[in-house]
């Protein structure tokens, strides 16, 4: 799976979940929830943490549980609230994802399904480090551009200094 389908089914979901019948609300807001959907991933990256796709899928799925259980009827503008979800998860339990994606356990699991698929050592690793680069890169490509600082205007001749 690579980070565009994780992208895209996380998209997918969240239409389904929670833009029915708001179809312009969603085209609109795309940005941004692709940005919180990359979230996770910048910070892992950061950290030099790698996790598989299922459960990089498994923990929106457990926000998306969250948000409905609170329910989201209140909310206007959902997809900054869903970015600000995701990023409220990350501070309370990105150490647990972290934990996670250190443990030997992680790293047995993943070694062990290489072999049960036949797949080598080498591209695997390269396949599951890439989901995780490729969507920490692509907060970086979507991010709002900073406010230019604006210029002051030259001091002419007829204008007096004040020191």
């Amino acid at each position: 799976m690579s980070a565009e389908t994780v992208t895209v089914t996380l998209l997918r979901e969240i239409r389904q979940q929670f833009y029915q019948g708001n179809e312009k609300a969603f085209w609109q807001q795309r940005w941004l929830l692709i940005r919180a959907i990359a979230h996770p991933a910048k910070w892992m990256s950061k950290r030099q943490v790698v996790l598989p796709e299922d459960r990089y899928l498994a923990i929106f799925r457990e926000m998306f549980a969250g948000i409905m259980r609170h329910g989201n009827s209140r909310v206007e503008y959902f997809a900054g609230y869903f970015l600000h979800v995701v990023q409220q998860h990350m501070k309370i339990r990105g150490d647990h994802y972290y934990q996670e994606g250190k443990a030997l356990r992680s790293t047995v699991e993943r070694t062990m399904s290489e072999i049960i698929e036949g797949v080598t050592k080498a591209e695997a690793k390269a396949a599951s480090d890439s989901t995780c680069q490729d969507l920490a890169a692509l907060t970086s490509l979507i991010k709002s551009p900073a406010r230019k600082a604006r210029k002051k205007p030259p001091i002419t001749d007829s204008q007096a200094e004040l020191f």
